[in-house]
């Protein structure tokens, strides 16, 4: 796995960010593309997927550190004194999220995801790995929220028996079997209506561009996941309307 350096944010050169460092808590932030080698970090790291679209929000306009010719994000998670045993753990987790976005961009014809190792200094504690991905997962903030969700729920240990043979019915199951009373990061509602979302982008969102659709969360206080978009409950309510009908034509809205 390539290797790129890691340019801090300068408001959270330690990483720790909402975090302690004992902290296990899995979280994202926005990123420059790579630059000979380089990737600046944008934002801070936060738990909740909201947050970081909100960042989005703040930096989509300024095209000279911010790109939406590719999806470029931060995943970080604390390991503080567990380091021998965690860092393992979170490998694995980076290999099981990569092949299962894979699985769904590969549906599509989109770039396939990558991860890279980051060599910032605080990465015993404090391990980062820069996520690169198709520019179609910052079509809207749904398809956004969705595409770190599925980078979150890999850390779940049914995810380990993932393999690139592993049927899509199998992979339906393992999401299916989360608790849906679990933290909020993990609930999953209905997977179905995910590929909906994926595989008729163009239906729902039609000629919009990022900005357009990311436009909405600032009216909507930040509150435009893809869980709203599942529940009905979703500011763009253009795309909610094309989207509600798209899950009635394959049964799953009801």
């Amino acid at each position: 796995m390539k290797t790129l350096k890691l340019i801090p944010h300068i408001n959270d050169s330690t990483l720790t960010g909402v975090y302690d460092s004992s902290s296990s808590s899995l979280g994202f932030a926005l990123c420059s593309s790579e630059k000979e080698g380089v990737v600046q970090q944008l934002s801070n790291f936060y738990y909740c997927r909201e947050a970081v679209i909100n960042d989005v929000l703040a930096y989509i306009s300024n095209s000279k550190v911010f790109t939406t010719k590719n999806t470029w994000l931060l995943m970080h998670k604390g390991i503080g004194k567990r380091y021998g045993r965690s860092i393992p753990l979170f490998e694995q987790h980076i290999r099981n999220a990569i092949m299962l976005v894979n699985r769904y961009e590969k549906r599509n014809n989109w770039l396939l995801s990558k991860a890279y190792k980051t060599n910032h200094p605080q990465r015993e504690t404090h391990p980062v790995y820069i996520i690169k991905g198709s520019r179609w997962w910052l079509t809207a903030p749904h398809t956004f929220s969705l595409y770190m969700l599925l980078l979150r729920i890999s850390e779940l240990s049914r995810f380990n028996k993932l393999e690139k043979d592993t049927t899509n019915e199998e992979v339906l199951k393992f999401i299916k079997a989360i608790d849906r009373d679990s933290s909020d990061y993990a609930k999953t509602r209905n997977p179905e209506f995910w590929d909906v979302l994926i595989n008729n982008r163009r239906k729902i969102y039609g000629k919009r561009t990022a900005k357009d659709t990311f436009s909405v969360v600032k009216e909507y206080g930040g509150q435009e996941g893809v869980l709203k978009l599942e529940n009905g409950s979703c500011g763009d309510k253009e795309a909610l309307g094309k989207f509600r009908e798209l899950c009635k034509e394959a049964g799953i809205w009801k």
